[in-house]
């Protein structure tokens, strides 16, 4: 009779621990697991992917201004979508500038997602873009960048149908240089349609992280030459 009367003491204060009255037995049970330890997933649970970037981007408005009598001519193409040609590039601290893409091209993978299917990408198609000379309507184009940069990687060696792929990245320190390049003239006749002529540059250049959501790029005559750009930083 001793040990039966042992035994249930024994089972009360076990349920007594677990009970959901405020005991000691209720932090035990929903304290977080060790770091490194897994958790059971019960099926059909839909788990969050991660973002393809470790940061939100924050965009930027790069305007575009002719203050030139005359129009001229900045390059576009059409692909996905239509584009005008700009040319990005971050550095650090002193280092120096390094070439970056705006977008992920189409034509070739991102390095999280090498082995997928092939994506179907139509060729860019080249075309003009005119800005009309300085008070016009048509002398200002707006193009927006979304933030983030993309850079060209060696892919691995496990699949040599696929040599390189694409990462980006949201830069938050540094400095950004934003470039276009236009022209007072198209190609010639017997020459690609499409295409503009010689060609001139404009730069904008800001600190990281950007202080204004726009900036300007202005294309400017210089004095007694009519065909220098300018720097607006």
């Amino acid at each position: 009779m001793r040990m039966v009367a042992i035994f249930a003491l024994l089972i009360i204060s076990i349920l007594y621990i677990g009970s959901p009255d405020g005991s000691a037995g209720g932090p035990e049970e929903t304290s977080p697991l060790p770091l490194g330890q897994n958790r059971v997933v019960p099926a059909g649970t839909i788990v969050p992917q991660p973002s393809p970037f470790s940061e939100t981007p924050t965009p930027v408005l790069i305007r575009i201004i002719n203050q030139r009598k005359n129009p001229v001519y900045l390059q576009g193409f059409r692909q996905e979508k239509e584009r005008v040609q700009i040319y990005l590039y971050h550095r650090e601290g002193r280092g120096g500038w390094k070439p970056f893409f705006e977008f992920l091209p189409c034509d070739l993978p991102t390095c999280r997602g090498l082995h997928g299917p092939p994506k179907s990408c139509p060729k860019p198609i080249p075309f003009v873009v005119t800005l009309g000379p300085a008070g016009s309507a048509d002398s200002v184009k707006e193009i927006p960048w979304e933030g983030a940069l993309y850079q060209r990687s060696e892919a691995t060696q496990e699949d040599r149908s696929h040599r390189y792929c694409y990462k980006g990245g949201v830069p938050k320190t540094g400095r950004m240089r934003v470039e276009i390049e236009f022209s007072d003239a198209l190609q010639k006749e017997n020459e690609k349609n499409g295409i503009i002529g010689g060609r001139d540059h404009a730069v904008v250049e800001f600190d990281l992280p950007p202080s204004r959501p726009s900036y300007e790029i202005m294309i400017e005559a210089a004095p007694n030459t009519g065909a220098s750009p300018s720097l607006n930083r």
